[in-house]
C-alpha cells in the first residue's frame, strides 16, 4: 500500500504520522501535566466568528467568491435540495445572531445577505463531502495544534536562548537593533500601538474568512490544500523553533516595551500568560497545557500563516486586497508589540514558501 502512494504525497504523510507520535512521546516522557485544552483551537475560531464585524467581513468574502467562482456548478436538483440548502443557510445566520454578543448593527444587517449567498453556495455543494471535509478538518486542526503546542512547550528546557544573535544581525543591517528603533517610534504613537493590539488578534478571523472564501468558490482540492498548508506550517514550524530558540523582543527586553501597559493591555496580558506558562514548563511546575500558550519567535508562525492566507486569496483581486490588509497589519503588529524581530518575519515568509512548494507537489492541480 505504501508503494502505491505517489512519492510527493508521502512528503505530507511522513510528518503527519511521525510528528504526532513524537509529540505524544514527549508529552508522556516529560514533566508536562496530562491535562490539555483539546477544544481550545475550536474555541478560538468560534470566538472569531461571533466577533464584531465578522458577519460584515463574511459578506464581503462571499461576494468576492461569487464574483470569481471556480466552476459554475450543476443545475439545482430539486425542491428537497433547495429546502435543505435554505434551512442550513438560515440556521447558520440565526445561530450567529443568537450566539454573538459583540455583533454591530452592520453585522445584523449583513446576516440576511450572508444567508442568501450561503444558500447559493450550498445549492452546488455535495453535502456528504462537505460534512466529511468539515469533520476531517476539525480532527486535523485539533491534532496539529496539540503537536505544535507540545513541541513549543519544551523549547527552552535546554537553556539555549539565541536572541543576542538576532539582535546582532539587526545591528549589522541597520546600525542599531531594529526592535529598539521600532519601540522608540511606537512609544510616542499610542494610536499605532492600539491598532496593533487589535490587528494582531485578527489571526483566527482571517483563517475562518479564507476558509469561507475557498468553500464558496467550490474548489474542493484547493480547500484541502489550504488545510494541508495550515497544518504543515504548524508541524514544521514547531520543529523549526529548535533551530533558533529565541524569546522575542518583548520578552527579552521588556523595559523597552513599557508602552504596552497603556496602549496594548490585552497583548500585555497574553504575553504574561505565555511567559508564566513557559517558565512553569521549564521548571516542571505546569499544571495544565493550554494550546499555543508558550513563547517562541523564530520563525514567526503568525507571519507564515498570514502569508499562506494571502497566497490562497490569489484568485480574486478583492480577496487579495482584503488579505493584504491582514498581512501588512500583522507585520506592523508583530514588530510594534514586540512579538518578533525582523528576521522572524522573514523566516515565517520563507517557511510559508516551503510549505506551499511541498503541498503543491503532494496535491498538484488537476489537469483539465
Amino acid at each position: 500500500m505504501w508503494r502505491s502512494i505517489p512519492t510527493p504525497s508521502k512528503l505530507l504523510l511522513l510528518p503527519a504520522i511521525a510528528l504526532p507520535l513524537a509529540a505524544a512521546g514527549i508529552h508522556y516522557a516529560s514533566a508536562l501535566p496530562a491535562a490539555y485544552s483539546w477544544s481550545r483551537t475550536l474555541e478560538l475560531l468560534g470566538l472569531a466568528v461571533v466577533d464584531r464585524y465578522f458577519a460584515l467581513a463574511a459578506l464581503f468574502v462571499l461576494l468576492a467568491a461569487a464574483a470569481r467562482r471556480a466552476a459554475p456548478g450543476a443545475a439545482v436538483a430539486g425542491r428537497l435540495r433547495q429546502g435543505l440548502s435554505l434551512a442550513l443557510a438560515l440556521a447558520v445566520a440565526l445561530m450567529l445572531a443568537l450566539l454573538s454578543a459583540r455583533y454591530s448593527p452592520w453585522d445584523y444587517l449583513a446576516l440576511p445577505l450572508v444567508a442568501a449567498l450561503l444558500y447559493r453556495t450550498l445549492l452546488r455543494t455535495d453535502f456528504a463531502e462537505a460534512l466529511f471535509g468539515m469533520a476531517a478538518t476539525v480532527f486535523v486542526l485539533v491534532v496539529v495544534s496539540y503537536v505544535f503546542t507540545i513541541f513549543k512547550s519544551q523549547l527552552f528546557t535546554f537553556g539555549v536562548v539565541l536572541d543576542d544573535w538576532l539582535i546582532a544581525g539587526e545591528r549589522a543591517l541597520f546600525g542599531e537593533p531594529l526592535y529598539l528603533a521600532v519601540a522608540r517610534w511606537a512609544s510616542t504613537r499610542p494610536a499605532v500601538v492600539g491598532f496593533s493590539d487589535w490587528a494582531y488578534f485578527l489571526f483566527f478571523h482571517h483563517i475562518a474568512l479564507t476558509a469561507l472564501f475557498l468553500f464558496a468558490q467550490g474548489d474542493r482540492r484547493e480547500q484541502w490544500r489550504y488545510v494541508a498548508s495550515l497544518s504543515l506550517c504548524y508541524l514544521l514550524g514547531g520543529v523549526s523553533y529548535y533551530l533558533f530558540p529565541a524569546y522575542g523582543p518583548a520578552f527579552y527586553d521588556p523595559e523597552k516595551f513599557a508602552y504596552l501597559h497603556d496602549s496594548a493591555p490585552f497583548t500585555l496580558s497574553i504575553q504574561q500568560l505565555l511567559a508564566d506558562a513557559t517558565n512553569a514548563a521549564a521548571a516542571g511546575k505546569l499544571e495544565r497545557i493550554e494550546t499555543f500558550a508558550f513563547i517562541a519567535c523564530m520563525p514567526s508562525l503568525h507571519m507564515a500563516h498570514e502569508s499562506l492566507m494571502l497566497f490562497f486569496a490569489r484568485r480574486s483581486l478583492p480577496m487579495s486586497v482584503f488579505s493584504a490588509f491582514f498581512w501588512l497589519s500583522s507585520i506592523v503588529a508583530v514588530l510594534v508589540l514586540g512579538w518578533h524581530y525582523l528576521f522572524d518575519v522573514a523566516g515565517g515568509m520563507l517557511l510559508a514558501a516551503l510549505v506551499i512548494g511541498i503541498v503543491w507537489r503532494a496535491l498538484p492541480p488537476q489537469r483539465a
